[in-house]
């Protein structure tokens, strides 16, 4: 299993700031500030912030980079976000600014990064916003993305929230609970017979260990999860087979409880059982992990995914 800590720069994302000013940020790829829109609203328009000299560009992105989290990303595009945050900082509030870098928790840049962003960007490149930073409180997104964000794949996408009403039958003491698509996986449209869950990951973490054991217990019997005895390893090369066996890597050492399961289960209820289910478990973390493959996926196909993709960071 591969080990390899995931990055969680999703995808471009583009950021409106109503009648002020608008910000592309392109994630990974390049960014740009765009200059001031036309404004409507009858608020002055701030004052336009100058360029941060070299000095102060070299010492932002040694800052920055000092703190981790960069994501394989160029200096230039440290310090385009930089001033992305600096442009935000002037119209909107900190919380505002924290979730517009974010995409509101749909497609997001890792927490830790975000709050480096904010700091060293006001400190370097906007040092009239310190304080503004200072009283801004918490600079993380929702709990639960905080939380599973840094330990989902890193093809993962369009992250979100899960409700209470998604969370399987039995679950107990969730603390967060996240839904991923894995285009990785393949994609899947409202025509495919299961539209709502196939190549998905879902994370959940639990309060305590005793409500990560009872929930697992009640997922796999949500799903009919029987390993057998003596029980076969996975991929199967039966579907009708469930396997299971422990995994570890360089992050998370060999443990009897870290365990994956797997198996396949139907399309809808009632439908046949033709889509490959991949569990496996981070009982250091209380976290349980769940993929998806779609109709007419192999067993080995999703378990090459799990190899190349799955381990969770630090």
């Amino acid at each position: 299993m591969s080990g390899s800590v995931p990055s969680a720069f999703i995808r471009p994302k583009r950021l409106l700031m109503a009648g002020t000013l608008a910000v592309t940020l392109f994630v990974g790829t390049g960014m740009s500030i765009a200059a001031p829109a036309s404004a409507q609203s009858t608020a002055a328009a701030p004052a336009p912030l100058r360029a941060p000299g070299s000095t102060a560009q070299q010492a932002f992105v040694k800052a920055v980079i000092a703190r981790g989290f960069t994501g394989g990303l160029s200096h230039k595009n440290l310090i385009d976000l930089g001033e992305g945050v600096c442009s935000l900082l002037q119209v909107h509030t900190v919380s505002d600014t924290v979730t517009t870098v974010t995409g509101a928790g749909v497609e997001f840049l890792p927490p830790r990064f975000v709050e480096t962003l904010l700091k060293e960007s006001s400190k370097y490149f906007c040092p009239q916003y310190v304080s503004k930073v200072k009283r801004g409180g918490s600079l993380v997104p929702p709990a639960a993305l905080a939380a599973l964000a840094p330990l989902v794949s890193e093809d993962a996408t369009n992250c979100a929230v899960l409700a209470q009403s998604g969370e399987p039958n039995g679950f107990v003491g969730v603390s967060s609970a996240i839904a991923c698509d894995m285009p990785d996986l393949g994609s899947t449209t409202a025509a495919a017979p299961c539209p709502t869950f196939c190549n998905s990951l879902f994370a959940y973490q639990f309060d305590n260990g005793a409500d990560y054991a009872t929930s697992l217990d009640a997922l796999n019997q949500s799903k009919n999860f029987d390993p057998g005895n003596p029980p076969v390893m996975c991929p199967t090369t039966n579907t009708i087979d469930n396997g299971t066996q422990e995994w570890s890597d360089k992050v998370y050492p060999l443990r009897s409880d870290q365990i994956l399961e797997c198996l396949t289960v139907e399309t809808t209820n009632g439908g046949p059982n033709n889509v490959p289910d991949y569990i496996w478990t981070l009982p250091s973390k209380n976290v349980i992990f769940d993929a998806l493959g779609d109709p007419g996926m192999s067993m080995q196909t999703l378990d090459t995914w799990w190899q190349n993709h799955s381990a969770p960071g630090p």
